[in-house]
């Protein structure tokens, strides 16, 4: 049997764990830079607040003002989301960390021992509610596909918040709607609807060969796994990158070359950081730019440039030294540019490098000073040692301005309680 725990309406559950005065209230957090709805409460739902409203049409609606509205906290977000996956882990060994807010359980191991999973489910969900704070619900299924359409029976239509969907898989079936089938996408639901089939269950009936022909093998091992055989193994281990992209959106247009080069070399610091974090190197940077599409009256641009590296590479100099080829080869002046980033490619473990002939070997002493860097960021806070290179560019800063303390993180942040 697998499950699903899914933590509910995870950032605005995450604001709410320090702010219970926040509940029943409709919150709401946004994207980066501010820009649209990304998590929404029960309560916002309910006023009719669509996901991916942007933030000025939220405040033009009547009752726009009364919702509470956060900026994007990642780092108070990771944090409780490593505490929920911790909590997992005491009751069962094999758990997939599939996303911030979901975690696939392999209770195979453990069936012997446990003789009520429902039971079980429901003391992992308390658990986690009592020392994080956060709901969660839980869908136990004999595969990994009928354990989300599990999850959100259990999340609509149980007040346990925990539904196992062991032999009796049509009511589950029949209730989730075809588009909402894990794996089905918007052309396939499209397609599936012409032909009248409009949930899981008689999804679940058409011909293994019918499916086979018209939807590959992908729609094929959906099938299967909606029909109780399990074909989609748990991961474990996450796969190495093969390519990697830091980018981000400008809050105010930047016109001159100084202060697109400082937000360029912003995310190449970012990029060799996470390099450095997986043990990769890349063999080659690509840097692009380009203008607000939305602004009509602009005149557009967007043009991109990668730079090949003699010897893959992790270390931050170096990859800036790169990057800056690329930006000088696509800048052009007289344009108000929106958004930049950088792309790595080819990425090899850094235990495995393979130089040229031409190849100089980078300073040991710059690689050394590389991780004292991440450690002193890791243990006193996310970028308190930077290059110098990006300077402190205040134009290209992300947007924050209704950002919650990091709680979990920050000694600053930390709670003080009067007795």
């Amino acid at each position: 049997m697998i499950g699903l725990i899914d933590c509910n309406n995870f950032y605005v559950s995450c604001e709410r764990v320090f702010r219970p005065d926040l509940n029943g209230v409709p919150v709401v957090v946004l994207s980066n830079n501010d820009g649209c709805v990304i998590s929404r409460s029960n309560e916002a739902k309910a006023l009719g607040i669509k996901m991916g409203l942007p933030y000025y049409q939220l405040l033009e609606l009547p009752f726009g003002k009364e919702v509470k509205v956060f900026s994007s906290n990642y780092t108070l977000y990771g944090s409780l989301s490593n505490r929920v996956h911790s909590i997992l882990r005491r009751y069962v060994p094999t758990v997939e960390d599939y996303s911030i807010d979901e975690s696939f359980l392999d209770f195979s191991s453990i069936e012997h021992y446990i003789t009520d999973l429902f039971q079980l489910g429901i003391e992992i969900r308390k658990a986690i509610l009592k020392e994080v704070g956060i709901p969660v619900c839980v869908g136990i299924a004999p595969t990994k596909a009928l354990a989300k359409a599990a999850n959100k029976y259990a999340k609509k239509e149980t007040k346990e918040g925990v539904y196992l969907c062991k032999e009796d898989t049509q009511t589950v079936l029949k209730w989730t709607e075809i588009g909402d089938v894990w794996g089905i996408g918007r052309q396939y639901e499209n397609a599936l609807l012409k032909l009248n089939i409009t949930n899981a269950w008689q999804f679940a009936q058409l011909p293994e060969k019918y499916v086979l022909q018209k939807m590959t093998v992908v729609g094929h091992r959906l099938w299967k796994e909606l029909n109780g055989i399990s074909c989609i193994e748990m991961e474990l281990e996450t796969p190495d990158k093969k390519n990697m992209v830091v980018s981000r959106s400008i809050p105010r247009s930047l016109t001159k070359y100084e202060d697109v080069e400082n937000a360029v070399f912003k995310h190449i610091d970012t990029l060799a950081m996470k390099l450095r974090r997986q043990k990769q190197c890349t063999s080659s940077i690509s840097v692009f730019v380009h203008t607000n599409r939305f602004r009509t009256q602009d005149k557009q641009y967007y043009n991109s440039f990668k730079v090949p590296l003699l010897k893959a590479s992790n270390n931050t100099t170096t990859l800036i030294r790169v990057a800056k080829v690329g930006l000088q080869k696509i800048f052009k002046p007289g344009f108000n540019y929106k958004k930049c980033g950088v792309m790595a490619f080819d990425l090899c473990p850094e235990n495995v490098l393979q130089g040229s002939l031409f190849s100089v070997a980078e300073n040991d002493k710059s690689n050394t000073a590389m991780h004292v860097m991440d450690e002193i960021n890791k243990r006193y806070g996310y970028k308190v040692t930077r290059i110098a290179a990006h300077g402190f560019l205040h134009k290209a800063h992300m947007l924050i301005n209704h950002i919650s303390p990091c709680y979990t993180t920050e000694l600053d942040d930390i709670l003080t309680i009067k007795i």
